[in-house]
């Protein structure tokens, strides 16, 4: 990743901090980058909040560095692995608000996920 960076025209230094920050598994670490009124921030801490109250917070894993399909993802983006952690991702998907519309759809938000034949075969 750090080579594509480079290719880029990223500076050493926005790369270090780059990869720092997506090297964070903390929500307070986070923070300290963020800052406290970042709405990406609050999206993340909601959804631990709500996983919280509906008991399933110890399932969860926060990991800066998922990122999947920037291309129409909107917002969050999960996967999901087995109890084991011996496989790769079983499932991923997340939040994308306009892909049903670039579609001919009507303009809902959704959130969706598939899942990884490979994996689940």
């Amino acid at each position: 990743i750090k080579g594509d960076m480079e290719e880029l025209g990223l500076t050493e230094d926005i790369i270090q901090k780059l990869l720092d920050t997506i090297a964070i598994k903390d929500l307070d670490e986070l923070e300290k980058v963020l800052g406290e009124t970042s709405p990406a921030l609050q999206q993340i801490k909601d959804l631990f909040t709500y996983a919280e109250a509906y008991g399933f917070k110890d399932w969860l894993v926060f990991d800066a560095s998922v990122v999947r399909g920037l291309a129409y993802y909107t917002g969050l983006v999960f996967e999901g692995f087995d109890r084991q952690g011996e496989l790769r991702a079983i499932c991923g998907g997340g939040r994308y608000d306009k892909l049903l519309e670039a579609f001919g759809g009507a303009a809902i938000p959704a959130v969706g996920f598939g899942f990884g034949d490979a994996v689940i075969v």
